[in-house]
């Protein structure tokens, strides 16, 4: 019975990986990884990974869009364009982690 699902693994050149693949081998090697199991343990925790690295970037590129969009059309009314580069330069610091400086009190 032949399977159906589609193949998660394709042929690779191991010589155009480097220097990836020996530092891989290397390591599998020193830390005992040789079980399939083991492997796929750390393959799944990279992959964890890089799809947190993905949505990141994703919503970042989405961001910067928006403040370049903003940049280049620059709308006359200079109060509406400051409203919405402050709401994208927010997001972009909550994506980053950056916590919003508290801005200061207008002096009368």
């Amino acid at each position: 019975m032949a399977n159906s699902l589609p193949r998660l693994y394709a042929a690779r050149d191991p010589q155009a990986l480097e220097p990836h693949y020996s530092a891989h081998v290397s390591a599998m090697t020193e830390e005992g990884l040789h079980a399939k199991a083991d492997i796929a343990a750390e393959l799944a925790f990279r992959d964890k990974d890089i799809a947190l690295l993905w949505a990141e970037n994703t919503a970042l590129k989405s961001v910067l869009a928006t403040l370049l969009t903003l940049d280049a059309e620059r709308p006359i009314d200079p109060l509406y364009w400051r409203r919405h580069w402050d709401k994208a330069r927010e997001e972009a610091n909550a994506l980053l982690g950056i916590r919003s400086q508290e801005k200061p009190a207008v002096q009368p």
